[in-house]
């Protein structure tokens, strides 16, 4: 899915990215200054929308922040139990 046509939501299946247990999870996928940018986070809580967890950066297959992961889902399930975790912007 492409957003404004200049980014790339990710929705392949977590398994190939992450491992089983990420389901929900994507990520944008862009580089900058030969920099691979891989901003994570989910569509939800409201339909048609995207919301951003955590950004990373990647490098040979692996992410920094090391532990993105599992700040991605405690972030998106507490957006999920909260409504109001999440802030809309209108880019």
């Amino acid at each position: 899915m492409w957003i404004g046509g200049s980014f790339k939501i990710a929705r392949t299946a977590e398994a190939a990215l992450f491992g089983s247990g990420f389901a929900g999870l994507g990520k944008l996928r862009f580089k900058v200054a030969n920099v691979q940018h891989r901003p994570l986070g989910f569509f939800g809580p409201k339909r048609k929308m995207f919301t951003l967890l955590i950004w990373s950066t990647e490098r040979d297959g692996k992410f920094n922040p090391p532990n993105v992961r599992d700040t991605a889902l405690d972030r998106m399930n507490q957006v999920l139990r909260d409504r109001e975790r999440a802030n809309e912007c209108n880019f």
